[in-house]
């Protein structure tokens, strides 16, 4: 652990993360959502406790119930601000972090506001961070979190407050990663699909030799700003390559996505099982349905006919015995002592 932290502090510490974007709203307005309870309300925490003066409370409360010291920032304050122009505040680390929680931590978050255009740029920078590996873990972790804070903030201004009941999420390719794997055209058919997740991206390649001449397509799905985005292109040397195809997914759901591209094509993918899938593309003028299945999932076997049991064999019937002519003599009754 020693050597590491040695490695670790003469290579420096972690750099900044540095986010920016343009607010679809005039500075004022951007400065209130961070620096008063009833902003911040808005689309950043469902409560706070914020003193706008130096060294006064800048408490978010991202989980009012939880107990005191996990409910969120707590303990952190406002360092500086210049209204509507620059605000400063201390931040903590998040409870998955206990230890560089439970030592008091605390690193820098600045907030720059410029008018732009008829909205205003934010940008934002977190910096403080130490050279060990809680910090490392923390800044990792806030690189993505402070993507989903300012994606919020875009859509506060544009479609209203948070629905803190229905908080909205930042899409990501990990919420996809049921189709990763190895899919054959069912029937044997010389069509693939595979998906590999890699990064921040879900990769996949499609094969379909049964059309002529045969194709070979790249698919990438990955996060672009607050929408998950899906490009597909074919790949030289198997038929044209023109510059990929931009969609965005438009619904989700377990086992199903939908993404629509603004030209009108849609192309869903749809789980009938953990080891079926089913995409179908629908564009202008055509619409095709192509099911696969998982690679290495044995089809359900058919359960067993019971044994036949053998048939008793039949027991010949007694004659009948014979009736009397009509008209004929009755037989005599027998001796009641035989």
């Amino acid at each position: 652990m020693t050597i590491l932290l040695s490695l670790m502090l003469a290579a420096g510490a972690p750099p900044q993360i540095y986010k920016s974007l343009v607010v679809p709203a005039p500075a004022p307005e951007v400065w209130k959502a961070f620096t008063s309870k009833e902003g911040v309300q808005t689309f950043f925490a469902p409560d706070a406790k914020i003193e706008l003066k130096k060294n006064g409370a800048y408490e978010l409360y991202f989980v009012p119930e939880a107990p005191a010291g996990s409910r969120g920032s707590e303990g952190c304050q406002v360092l500086q601000f210049e209204a509507p122009r620059k605000f400063q505040f201390s931040w903590n680390f998040p409870p998955t972090i206990p230890a560089a929680r439970a030592r008091g931590d605390k690193t820098k978050v600045t907030l720059t506001l410029i008018p732009e255009g008829e909205g205003t740029r934010l940008s934002l920078t977190h910096d403080g961070w130490q050279a060990s590996p809680e910090h490392e873990q923390g800044r990792a972790y806030f690189d993505k979190a402070w993507t989903l804070v300012l994606m919020r903030l875009k859509k506060r201004f544009v479609h209203g407050p948070m629905d803190w009941k229905k908080p909205w999420v930042l899409p990501s390719p990990d919420s996809l990663a049921w189709l990763v794997g190895t899919w054959n055209a069912e029937g044997g058919a010389p069509q693939s699909e595979n998906w590999v997740l890699t990064g921040d991206a879900l990769v996949g390649t499609s094969r379909d030799a049964v059309r002529k001449p045969a194709s070979h397509a790249l698919s990438v799905i990955e996060l672009e700003g607050d929408e998950l985005a899906l490009r597909v292109r074919n790949l030289p040397g198997w038929a044209a390559a023109p510059e990929p195809k931009r969609l965005v997914l438009v619904e989700q759901k377990e086992g199903f996505a939908k993404f629509a591209e603004a030209q009108g094509s849609i192309i869903t993918y749809a789980l009938a099982n953990p080891t079926t899938l089913s995409i179908t593309v629908d564009k202008p003028g055509a619409v095709e349905t192509f099911n696969f299945v998982k690679a290495g999932s044995a089809a359900p076997a058919e359960a067993p006919k019971p044994p036949e049991v053998p048939k008793p064999p039949e027991v010949p019937k007694a004659p009948e015995a014979p009736k009397p002519a009509k008209g004929g003599a009755k037989p005599a009754a027998k001796d009641a002592g035989a």
